[in-house]
């Protein structure tokens, strides 16, 4: 007998209470104890309320409803038959909801989850007597309004969520018996003020975050009763005038302070005495135009310090402590011309970003004790000349981009750099590395370099990244990549290179990733790319590749995810139907042939057609005699005249700009042409009257010849119209 009823205890504490098909229960047991139960309803589609379940002897440990479901109402008494601990409603398009919802589990819940539901209006006894709840998130809703009594004898809640919703205010009385409150998340509503007793019980709040909402004022004593606070989110609102001490002195604890994106104009000296356990500050995107001597002195802890995007024209001297503990200083996108002597007492300093400022020098005088900076911006400045070489000294990371420095040489042997960005400066040749062995990342894509030698990294044997686009590179030598056998990325876009040497990438075994494209490569050795064995990416287009054999790619067609050959005016003749097996890797609405010419014809066609071309096996190589007979069998889809105009004026203006050093408002056009490539494939053609062949070199001649007669013409007007004027005078 006794038996017996323990078997009937264990099955009727075990029955899955669920009663629609779409739910379902599962467990999970657990050592020394009785194994818990899960129920999911999933995939329910749109119902009209949550589904019945029948009554369960046993507690339930969470109830989940969602994935591809919507609930409209969650109607009385809803779970008052499931006994779980927690409920996960999230996501389900809840609109209404009834009072006394969660009835039945006054003793039993203690997490509800209603986020990111279609919410507007909250019935007072929603959580009515559900005195062990701990935490409850009504995120992500519509509610614009709570009623006082909303959270009434919730001493056990510890976290309370109400983000992104429509509050403009709540009630003072709201929150006055949630006492053992520990994150509260406000932010993302339409809150003007914060009274000064709204708060007032909540004497164990660790988390507040108001931001993004409309505070433009806040009490003096809104934070009185928070000794406790650590983190403390401001950002996004509209506080204006000086932050004074009287906001922050009684937060003893605060660790996290976030005051960014508001309009504070100005900081006493003693904004922050009270908070000596400050370890981080965000003040940016204010309107900060100077700090006074001896703001963060008391602050001792003090480890990130954000400035960034203010009116700041300089730094005092003592901004900080002699004990201060600052690693991370950002005072980017501001207005400072120097950087005077505050570094001095910043010891323990890791990364200083100064870019986007209107600093003309930088000595390395200023960063004399700062040994242990390893990050340095300094982008989009105004500095000038050759850089020290001595700053690098300990530096890991660099970036001077956006500045005007003509040459960098790195002397000193014991440079731990890892990453030198030198990008839009006027370096003509690169710079000298003899002593970084530990870069791995170099770019000096926009400057005037115009070669690459055998010694430029000779010792840069870590190198995985270099990027030389945009400069004016026209020959690189044999052994100039030698060595970079972990080299992986690899960007020459934008150069003058008109041929590769054989083997030049022979010791890069690791390189995936090369972009050559908007050169001048008429031709691609058979042995180019032997040395790479996993070669995943290879940019060609916009050369003056008129052939493209297999033979030519055989090397790394093994490998290759993605190869681009477009905007060449590649000739049409079976040596290309290879590309044909390989559509997945070649854009079939920019990869275009033509038939033979000099400068540009009147129909190309696209190498790429819908249906396999056909050409003879033997013809491989060849050039047959009947270039028409021979397009058409290729390939009969034409290519718009657009595509046929931005191709061969690129290539026309590249060379002119190579030869004659063209004024660069001509070049100006060709930073669209591709754009006229976007909607190419469906474009009507149009039949275009076939030119006379010139040669570049005429070309380039006559351009020469219209601007010196343009001139002339230019002369003759201007003393022709003075000449009218004296006689007018005269007269």
């Amino acid at each position: 007998m006794l038996q017996l009823v323990l078997l009937l205890t264990v099955a009727m504490t075990s029955a899955c209470p669920v009663l629609d098909s779409r739910c379902s229960c599962s467990y999970v047991d657990q050592p020394h104890s009785n194994r818990l139960q899960f129920i999911s309803c999933l995939n329910m589609g749109l119902i009209q309320q949550v589904p019945a379940f029948d009554v369960s002897y046993a507690e339930t440990e969470r109830l989940t409803i969602g994935l591809n479901t919507t609930v409209v109402r969650l109607q009385s008494q809803a779970f008052a038959y499931v006994k779980a601990r927690h409920l996960t409603l999230r996501g389900l398009s809840v609109t209404v909801v009834d009072h006394l919802v969660f009835s039945g589990l006054e003793q039993i819940t203690i997490s509800i989850d209603l986020g990111d539901n279609n919410i507007s209006h909250l019935p007072y006894d929603t959580f009515f007597r559900l005195s062990r709840l701990t935490t409850i998130k009504l995120d992500a809703n519509r509610i614009a309004t709570l009623d006082h009594s909303t959270f009434r004898f919730m001493s056990q809640l510890s976290h309370l969520n109400l983000a992104n919703n429509l509050l403009q205010q709540l009630p003072t009385s709201i929150l006055r018996d949630t006492i053992n409150l520990q994150t509260l998340r406000l932010h993302g509503n339409r809150i003007t003020t914060i009274s000064q007793n709204m708060l007032a019980n909540l004497r164990n709040l660790e988390m507040l975050d108001l931001s993004d909402n409309r505070l433009a004022a806040i009490s003096p004593d809104a934070f009185a009763s928070q000794t406790n606070l650590r983190r403390l989110s401001l950002s996004g609102n509209m506080i204006t005038g000086t932050l004074t001490s009287s906001l922050l002195r009684q937060l003893g604890k605060l660790i996290k302070l976030n005051l960014s994106r508001n309009y504070v104009s100005a900081l006493t000296s003693n904004a922050f005495q009270g908070c000596r356990q400050l370890t981080l500050v965000d003040l940016s995107s204010n309107r900060l135009t100077r700090i006074q001597p001896g703001t963060f002195n008391a602050t001792t802890a003090l480890e990130r310090v954000n400035l960034s995007a203010n009116v700041i024209q300089s730094v005092p001297d003592d901004l900080f402590g002699a004990n201060n503990s600052v690693a991370v200083l950002d005072l980017s996108n501001s207005v400072l011309t120097g950087i005077g002597r505050f570094l001095y007492k910043v010891l323990h300093l890791r990364r200083l970003d100064l870019s986007k400022n209107f600093t003309t020098e930088m000595r390395s005088s200023s960063f004399t004790n700062s040994p242990n900076l390893v990050y340095l911006d300094v982008r989009d400045n105004r500095l000038q000349g050759p850089w020290n070489g001595r700053l690098l000294l300990r530096l890991e990371e660099l970036k001077i981009d956006g500045n005007n420095i003509t040459q960098l040489e790195v002397e000193n042997s014991a440079v731990s750099l890892t990453r030198l960005t030198l990008s839009s400066n006027t370096i003509t040749s690169l710079p000298r590395l003899f002593h970084a062995p530990a870069l791995k990342l170099l770019d000096t894509s926009d400057n005037n370099i115009s070669r690459v030698t055998d010694t430029n990294f000779a010792c840069c044997r870590n190198l995985h990244q270099l990027r030389l686009a945009s400069n004016r590179i026209n020959s690189i030598s044999d052994g100039a990549f030698r060595g970079l056998s972990v080299l992986t990325e690899l960007d020459l876009a934008d150069n003058r290179l008109s041929s590769l040497s054989a083997k030049l990438f022979a010791s890069c075994i690791a390189l995936s990733v090369v972009n050559l494209s908007r050169n001048l490569l008429t031709a691609i050795d058979v042995v180019t790319f032997v040395g790479p064995a996993s070669l995943r990416e290879l940019d060609l287009s916009w050369n003056r590749l008129t052939t493209l054999t297999i033979n030519l790619m055989r090397e790394v067609l093994v490998t290759l995810e993605r190869l681009s050959v477009s905007a060449n005016p590649l000739h049409c003749d079976c040596g290309l139907t290879w590309l044909a097996t390989y559509t997945v890797l070649v854009d079939r609405n920019t990869t275009i042939c033509c038939a033979r010419h000099d400068v540009r014809p009147a129909v190309c066609h696209y190498v790429i057609c819908r249906t396999r071309a056909i050409c003879p096996a033997t013809a491989t190589n060849s050039t047959p005699s009947d270039s028409t007979d021979y397009v058409s069998s290729l390939c009969s889809q034409s290519v718009s005249s657009s595509l046929i105009a931005a191709v061969f004026q690129h290539h026309w203006l590249k060379t002119t700009s190579v030869f004659g050093e063209m004024t660069t408002s001509v070049l100006a056009d060709d930073n669209v042409l591709p754009s006229l490539t976007t909607s190419v494939e469906n474009s009507s053609t149009t039949s275009i009257q076939c030119r006379t062949a010139w040669s570049s070199a005429n070309n380039a001649n006559y351009v020469i010849v219209i601007a010196v007669v343009v001139f002339i013409l230019n002369v003759y007007m201007c003393i022709y119209r003075f000449s009218s004027l004296l006689w007018f005078l005269y007269l």
